[in-house]
């Protein structure tokens, strides 16, 4: 089975099971070498139906882009695939929805078949690793196994964070330049 059907038969379930939602699935290219993964949807996201095209994407593309490597080029998604909300505004996914989506997520790398895999934040770190220790671990390199080859993942801070806390930008645009060099 290719990936692309693949991909769309995993999407057709997660919609049936979750229906009413929104989601927000992976974009961009189905046989890179580097899947980024983030926590969730935030509002741009929800509305143009893609991840990381809000500020915090932006930061991501500059990072990307610095880092020399191609976004397009690139399997970009988040852990949970709809926006978790507090009234209008974003929040952190809780543990039970990113419970709900991590098997899913699984499936969707076990099609990609990354070589490297950024987590951007300590959601997506703990949903691959059960680790959540995201500044003891950042741009250290992580393997796992999950019952195909091992994966690499390499953890660096969320951009919304860095957006937050800018004294993060640095290590930050450090850890993207050495996902290039992993892939």
């Amino acid at each position: 089975m290719s990936k692309q059907k693949a991909l769309s038969e995993l999407k057709a379930f997660m919609l049936r099971a979750f229906p009413g939602r929104k989601l927000v699935f992976g974009h961009d290219r189905l046989n890179a070498k580097t899947a980024l993964i983030g926590e969730a949807p935030g509002k741009e996201e929800e509305r143009t139906g893609k991840p990381f095209v809000g500020r915090a994407g932006k930061l991501l593309d500059k990072a990307l882009e610095n880092a020399g490597i191609s976004r397009s080029g690139a399997y970009i998604t988040n852990v949970v695939k709809f926006r978790p909300t507090k009234g209008k505004a974003n929040r952190k996914p809780n543990k039970n929805e990113v419970q709900a989506f991590a098997p899913f997520l699984i499936k969707e790398l076990k099609i990609i078949k990354p070589r490297v895999v950024c987590t951007l934040g300590a959601t997506a770190l703990e949903a691959l690793t059960g680790r959540k220790e995201i500044t003891k671990l950042r741009g250290k390199i992580i393997k796992i196994k999950s019952g195909g080859p091992v994966l690499i993942i390499l953890p660096t801070y969320h951009p919304a964070a860095v957006l937050r806390f800018r004294r993060l930008q640095g290590k930050f645009f450090s850890d993207i330049r050495k996902l290039k060099k992993l892939a």
